[in-house]
């Protein structure tokens, strides 16, 4: 079995060129087959290049990118990540909103995507803890046919909220905060 390690990106840090061009590569080797052939486009062209995937989190002090890599590796293999931000409503609290998550097939089945959001839970229940006591919660959204993903995001403790018109749930979990 595979040890991989997580890094964490924000606009304060640069994401070496290997690895966000290996950003890049997943997500479009591995997007969703949920979405439609115009997203796919849409979303493929935000994340092109190594360049595209650091200027998402450029000027965008709320966005963070979470690499899974193999550990121990000469060069970084990345296989997986998770995309996130940071959604200040003054009136009903914060959300930190799970974007994407991702798994490169090659490693699926290998726990790359709960070690992905067991490290987005802690780096959000630490924004939560810091906002206290506005309340906080995860925020992701699913499409309603993605039976499978949506199992796996209950497992992890999420609930839907709301259906959407575009064929969405949103899903949402308490997140710990403990000082």
């Amino acid at each position: 079995m595979n040890s991989f390690e997580i890094t964490t990106y924000d606009a304060t840090t640069q994401i070496p060129a290997e690895v966000a061009a290996q950003v890049s590569s997943v997500f479009a080797l591995n997007y969703p087959s949920s979405h439609s052939q115009d997203n796919l486009v849409e979303d493929v062209t935000k994340r092109i290049d190594a360049r595209a995937v650091q200027r998402s989190l450029d000027g965008y002090r709320n966005n963070r990118l979470f690499v899974a890599s193999l550990e121990g590796e000469g060069k970084d293999v990345v296989t997986g990540f998770i995309e996130a931000r940071t959604i200040d409503d003054d009136h009903n609290g914060t959300y930190e909103q799970l974007t994407w998550i991702i798994t490169d097939a090659e490693y699926r089945g290998q726990h790359v995507a709960s070690l992905l959001h067991g490290t987005f839970i802690i780096d959000a229940s630490l924004r939560a803890f810091q906002r206290m006591p506005k309340p906080t919660l995860a925020l992701l959204s699913v499409h309603q046919q993605n039976i499978a993903a949506k199992a796996i995001y209950e497992g992890w403790g999420y609930g839907v909220i709301e259906s959407t018109l575009s064929d969405k749930l949103l899903m949402t979990k308490t997140l710990p905060v403990n000082a």
